[in-house]
């Protein structure tokens, strides 16, 4: 497993040139982010959705949109399979919604950082990725930001690490970010 950024960038960068061992190793990598990320996102839920077919469905989507080919750095890997596996948890919670209207069984409850605000506010979680995908369009930086805090449960040190910024910025980043999509999700502009 590559646990330094700088080198995984390296690694990326031989991949993208057509380094058979690099590709194989930023792979690895991808394989283990994904898992990772599908367990903590998996963590506090009863779903019938597992962390492995997260896991599968995240690779297949990043390999079919050669995410390995068009990532310019680390945080936009980082971010591209958040980002997947955001919108495969909100297409499969559909679907379980969907299913539990017509069964009256309970369905599992939302995002694990955004549960409270989904329930308490009545936010559906096609709003919230909604609100997602304009603050990536406003502003990349605290979308990457939030990505990586929230939905990989990283560090303020690892996200301030990830993307080269400082502790500080990522902690004004996440308040502004917060208090943006907060208002966004309430119905102002």
């Amino acid at each position: 497993m590559i646990t330094d950024f700088q080198r995984l960038q390296t690694v990326l960068k031989d991949a993208q040139s057509g380094n058979v061992q690099a590709r194989e190793e930023i792979g690895a990598w991808m394989v283990e982010t994904a898992q990772m990320h599908a367990n903590s996102s998996l963590r506090f839920k009863k779903s019938s959705l597992s962390g492995s077919s997260l896991t599968s469905h995240v690779l297949l989507k990043l390999v079919r949109g050669n995410t390995i080919e068009n990532a310019p750095d680390i945080p936009y890997l980082i971010a591209a399979i958040t980002r997947a596996s955001r919108e495969l948890l909100i297409d499969h919670y559909r679907r379980v919604e969907s299913r539990r209207k017509h069964t009256q069984v309970a369905a599992p409850s939302g995002l694990p950082w955004f549960e409270q605000v989904l329930e308490e506010q009545g936010v559906d979680q096609k709003e919230l990725d909604e609100a997602l995908a304009l603050l990536q369009e406003l502003d990349p930086r605290k979308a990457s930001v939030i990505n990586l805090r929230f939905f990989c449960e990283m560090s303020t040190n690892q996200v301030a690490q990830a993307l080269g910024i400082s502790k500080s910025t990522v902690e004004s980043d996440l308040r502004l970010a917060r208090a943006w999509l907060y208002g966004k999700l309430q119905g102002g502009e």
